[in-house]
């Protein structure tokens, strides 16, 4: 039987952070066991925006602190995590904008470099931007987005190098509890004696703490993100925009593409952890024209199969793939209705290429906030 001071179930992003801060700092005997991979889970696609702007000041220092780690993460791990510090842009309607001015009030009471923005500025940053209906909104210049994989990644590997051990394809099977005290951790590869455990591993936590007689409020839910291959006449996208009022998020990707979903308040699909379609709805080859549709404070765009059509927004799709997806934000494209997608229009237009990706990710349910998506924050110390 193997033996540990601390075990930490789930290789993602938050396990290895904390393998590897607890293996520098010499707490001990540190074993992270993993299901499957490091960085298998939800984490290999994160949509990574590292931003800070939210309601919870304990969130926003935490963010702040990761923010600042992912600004020095090769030299702490000797790894890179692909951190590109780009810039955030939150825009929001009138109703959106005293939420908006708090978070940015308290984010300038912790010393954070963030503003107020009005729709002048924002045409400055960006001026293909279509600003209608748009109040305002906050940016932070300093923020931006990681890979998660190579996150987890980095992290694992520094984390082994400082003493701790990886043991990878030996998912927990039950924490193991005597008169209300761990004793251990029984994995696929046997089981290890230890009083103390950290329970890391997302969507799969309900049903490793349940038997315990612990409820936690996560659950899963079928996600799928566009990725969108931008025209030459078009141009880059420099910045990240998450935009309240047509609920949609979108930042760069590599090789002049972007990723783009939709901000949704409750998720529509809750699925299993492991039993959900991975099939995501755009299929390679098919050609789908969006048609902008105005419905309520959000913009929808009607999905259909069309050869050889000629709107201006067509976006044929050539790829796609299915893989677990860690941001909060949902692209719905059921069959036979309209499902939200990137909609913030730009002065110029053209056709694009697009694919997409089914995915799952935990949803917990901390204080009241907006829910964009976030990037998975390690700790720094």
């Amino acid at each position: 039987m193997s033996t540990a001071d601390v075990v930490i179930i789930g290789g993602g992003s938050t396990g290895t952070s904390v393998a590897f801060q607890l293996a520098r700092r010499r707490y001990g005997k540190v074993i992270l066991v993993e299901r499957e991979t490091v960085g298998a889970g939800p984490t290999a696609k994160t949509i990574g925006i590292v931003r800070l702007h939210y309601s919870y000041e304990p969130l926003v220092r935490l963010a702040s602190r990761s923010r600042d780690l992912f600004g020095q993460f090769e030299e702490l791990t000797g790894a890179v995590a692909d951190f590109t510090r780009c810039g955030f842009l939150l825009l929001a309607a009138e109703g959106e904008m005293p939420g908006l001015r708090a978070n940015v009030d308290l984010q300038h009471r912790l010393g954070i470099h963030s503003a107020v923005v009005t729709p002048t500025d924002i045409a400055g940053l960006d001026p293909r931007m279509n600003i209608d209906g748009v109040a305002g909104g906050a940016w932070e210049p300093e923020s931006g987005f990681a890979d998660g994989y190579a996150t987890a990644s980095g992290f694992a590997a520094a984390a082994r190098r400082a003493g701790a051990e990886i043991w990878e394809t030996a998912g927990a099977q039950r924490i193991i509890v005597e008169g209300s005290v761990v004793r251990g951790v029984q994995t696929a590869r046997g089981e290890i004696s230890t009083s103390t455990v950290l329970v890391a591993c997302g969507p799969w936590t309900p049903q490793l703490l349940r038997p315990l007689g612990v409820e936690v409020p996560i659950q899963s839910s079928r996600q799928q993100v566009v990725q969108l291959g931008l025209p030459a006449s078009f141009g880059p996208l420099g910045i990240i925009i998450e935009d309240m009022a047509l609920g949609f998020y979108v930042r760069p990707e590599t090789g002049d593409t972007v990723l783009a979903g939709v901000l949704e308040e409750e998720a529509e699909q809750i699925v299993a952890a492991d039993e959900y379609n991975r099939k995501p709805n755009f299929v390679r080859g098919t050609p789908v024209c969006m048609t902008s549709l105005r419905t309520g404070s959000r913009c929808w765009a009607q999905s259909r199969a069309s050869e050889g059509c000629t709107s201006p927004q067509a976006f044929p799709a050539t790829g796609s793939s299915s893989a677990p997806h860690s941001a909060k934000s949902w692209l719905h494209s059921s069959p036979g209705r309209p499902h939200p997608l990137m909609s913030r229009c730009f002065a110029s237009r053209g056709s694009s290429t697009a694919t997409s990706s089914g995915a799952v990710t935990p949803r917990g349910f901390s204080g009241n906030d907006y829910r964009p998506p976030s990037a998975l924050s390690p700790r720094d110390d």
